[in-house]
């Protein structure tokens, strides 16, 4: 199986991680931050994803940022 790699939190540089949105035909998750205890903002996708599509959304923003 392919890894996937997620970039870090763009606020805070923690580690980000997938959580488990359920099953609906296929298995979903999103991507948030898991900096709980330093990240004022813990951002996250929002929505449930295919696991290779949370990820994309997730690592897609400018690296000037």
């Amino acid at each position: 199986m392919e890894s996937i790699t997620l970039k870090p939190c763009p606020f805070c540089g923690g580690k980000a991680e997938f959580a488990n949105g359920g099953y609906w035909g296929r298995e979903l998750f999103k991507v948030k931050c898991s900096n709980k205890d330093k990240c004022v903002i813990l951002p996250e996708t929002g929505a449930y994803f295919l696991k290779q599509q949370a990820a994309a959304v997730w690592n897609t923003r400018s690296d000037n940022a």
